[in-house]
């Protein structure tokens, strides 16, 4: 590999990790559980260490498979996470898939003593 190709290979992990980032500073209750976990302890920290699945979620986010499943769970994140574990292969924790929501430009609803929520539909880009 040369040195623009090991920059360019070195820069793409680090993407994921910098959204993460930025969700996290904006929503200080989100942890690797949902919204209203452990503000201060592991479980956020356990979040950050999960961007390379944030990244996945969020990709996944932007398939016509995802869209659908948001309307067939009405928007639930635990129905959506599971959705999104059979597309990536493998566990996904709650706060993962809901971070990667927000990172998308989705709005969630809060749900009332849970740290599950509801995922709204992004607003469809114009056709021009």
């Amino acid at each position: 590999m040369n040195t623009m190709e090991n920059r360019a290979h070195s820069a793409r992990p680090a993407q994921p990790l910098i959204q993460l980032i930025k969700i996290l500073r904006t929503y200080p209750d989100l942890t690797i559980e949902g919204v209203g976990g452990d503000r201060y302890g592991a479980a956020r920290a356990n979040l950050l260490g999960r961007y390379d699945q944030f990244g996945e979620v969020l990709a996944w986010l932007a398939t016509p498979s995802a869209r659908k499943s948001i309307r067939r769970n009405g928007g639930y994140s635990y129905g959506i996470k599971h959705d999104a574990e059979k597309a990536i292969g493998g566990h996904l924790p709650n706060g993962v898939l809901i971070a990667a929501a927000l990172a998308a430009s989705h709005r969630i609803r809060r749900i009332a003593g849970s740290v599950n929520c509801r995922i709204c539909q992004r607003a469809a880009t114009p056709r021009m």
